[in-house]
């Protein structure tokens, strides 16, 4: 005999409304990220470390994050969110490997430029968010 665990439908009604709740709970928490690094950055807590192999690999995940996420496919409806976030991870990516080349006096501009686009990328993609799904 089998065993058939019925599990229940889950709600058309529910999903829609808690998926933008949840992108905007991401968005925001990518702004704080962002606003963290432009204050360390500013306020030279932030020193680049001895081995700047590790700015190297950081950097590299971000380029490889954003490239990954603007590849993959997805509907109409969210491509603008899709592409908004693989260009600002690229971005922050190139600005973050490059800090293994630059001087470390230019460490903390660079950290702040990275800080400020995660930033905004979490403010355009919150209001964003908030905007009626189209079907």
């Amino acid at each position: 005999m089998e065993d058939n665990l019925a599990l229940p439908e889950p709600s058309s009604e529910f999903m829609p409304a808690s998926l933008p709740l949840f992108r905007m709970l991401n968005e925001f928490v990518v702004f704080l990220l962002g606003a963290l690094l432009v204050v360390l950055a500013l306020a030279h807590g932030l020193h680049p470390p001895s081995r700047p192999v590790v700015w190297l690999l950081l950097g590299v995940l971000l380029i490889y994050w954003g490239a990954r996420t603007g590849m993959r496919a997805r509907p109409q409806a969210t491509r603008w969110y899709d592409r908004l976030r693989a260009a600002s991870l690229i971005c922050a990516g190139l600005l973050v490997a490059s800090l293994a080349r630059v001087p470390p006096r230019h460490a903390p501009l660079l950290l702040a430029i990275a800080g400020a686009i995660l930033a905004l990328r979490g403010l355009a993609g919150a209001v964003g968010s908030l905007r009626p799904q189209q079907s």
